[in-house]
Protein backbone atom coordinates (compact mmCIF):
# COMPACT_ATOMS: atom_id res chain seq x y z
CA UNK A 1 0.00 0.00 0.00
CA UNK A 2 1.55 3.66 -0.48
CA UNK A 3 2.48 6.23 1.80
CA UNK A 4 -0.23 8.29 0.79
CA UNK A 5 -3.02 5.59 1.57
CA UNK A 6 -1.61 4.92 5.14
CA UNK A 7 -1.33 8.87 5.87
CA UNK A 8 -4.92 9.17 4.85
CA UNK A 9 -5.99 6.41 7.12
CA UNK A 10 -3.90 8.31 9.90
CA UNK A 11 -5.43 11.33 9.01
CA UNK A 12 -9.15 9.81 9.12
CA UNK A 13 -8.39 7.61 12.88
CA UNK A 14 -6.42 11.28 13.82
CA UNK A 15 -9.92 13.28 13.20
CA UNK A 16 -12.15 10.72 15.41
CA UNK A 17 -9.49 10.94 18.13
CA UNK A 18 -9.34 14.40 18.22
CA UNK A 19 -5.65 14.40 17.99
CA UNK A 20 -4.42 17.58 17.37
CA UNK A 21 -1.12 17.09 16.84
CA UNK A 22 -1.53 14.36 14.40
CA UNK A 23 -4.39 15.90 12.30
CA UNK A 24 -2.01 18.78 11.19
CA UNK A 25 1.08 16.68 10.46
CA UNK A 26 -0.30 13.21 8.38
CA UNK A 27 -2.47 16.11 6.82
CA UNK A 28 0.69 17.92 6.08
CA UNK A 29 1.94 14.66 4.69
CA UNK A 30 -1.22 14.03 2.78
CA UNK A 31 -0.83 17.24 0.59
CA UNK A 32 2.42 16.67 0.03
CA UNK A 33 2.15 13.07 -0.97
CA UNK A 34 -0.84 13.14 -3.16
CA UNK A 35 0.26 16.87 -4.67
CA UNK A 36 -3.44 17.42 -3.98
CA UNK A 37 -4.12 20.10 -1.17
CA UNK A 38 -7.69 19.41 -1.14
CA UNK A 39 -7.30 15.76 -0.36
CA UNK A 40 -5.42 16.20 2.96
CA UNK A 41 -8.27 19.31 3.76
CA UNK A 42 -10.97 17.02 2.97
CA UNK A 43 -9.64 14.27 5.29
CA UNK A 44 -9.13 16.77 7.88
CA UNK A 45 -12.84 17.93 7.95
CA UNK A 46 -14.83 15.17 6.39
CA UNK A 47 -13.14 12.33 6.52
CA UNK A 48 -16.34 10.00 5.80
CA UNK A 49 -16.58 11.19 2.07
CA UNK A 50 -13.19 8.99 1.63
CA UNK A 51 -12.97 5.28 1.22
CA UNK A 52 -10.12 4.02 3.67
CA UNK A 53 -10.41 1.80 6.11
CA UNK A 54 -8.22 -1.56 8.14
CA UNK A 55 -4.66 0.19 9.45
CA UNK A 56 -7.41 2.59 11.93
CA UNK A 57 -6.09 0.15 14.80
CA UNK A 58 -2.40 1.19 14.68
CA UNK A 59 -3.32 4.69 14.31
CA UNK A 60 -5.62 4.65 17.33
CA UNK A 61 -2.65 3.38 19.21
CA UNK A 62 -0.34 6.12 17.91
CA UNK A 63 -3.09 9.03 18.33
CA UNK A 64 -3.63 8.09 21.82
CA UNK A 65 0.56 8.30 22.38
CA UNK A 66 0.73 11.48 21.17
CA UNK A 67 -2.33 12.77 23.18
CA UNK A 68 -1.11 11.27 26.34
CA UNK A 69 2.17 13.27 26.13
CA UNK A 70 0.22 16.21 24.81
CA UNK A 71 2.88 16.57 21.66
CA UNK A 72 2.40 20.04 19.82
CA UNK A 73 2.80 19.56 15.99
CA UNK A 74 6.18 21.45 14.84
CA UNK A 75 5.01 25.34 13.09
CA UNK A 76 6.34 24.04 10.02
CA UNK A 77 3.64 21.48 9.38
CA UNK A 78 1.16 24.35 9.43
CA UNK A 79 2.57 25.93 6.48
CA UNK A 80 3.38 22.70 4.30
CA UNK A 81 2.00 22.47 1.32
CA UNK A 82 -1.11 24.72 1.16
Amino acid sequence: MSARWWRSVAVVVSCANHCYYCLVAHGQAVRQLSGDPELGEMLVMNYRAALLAETAAFFNMSNRMASATDMIPNPEYHKANR
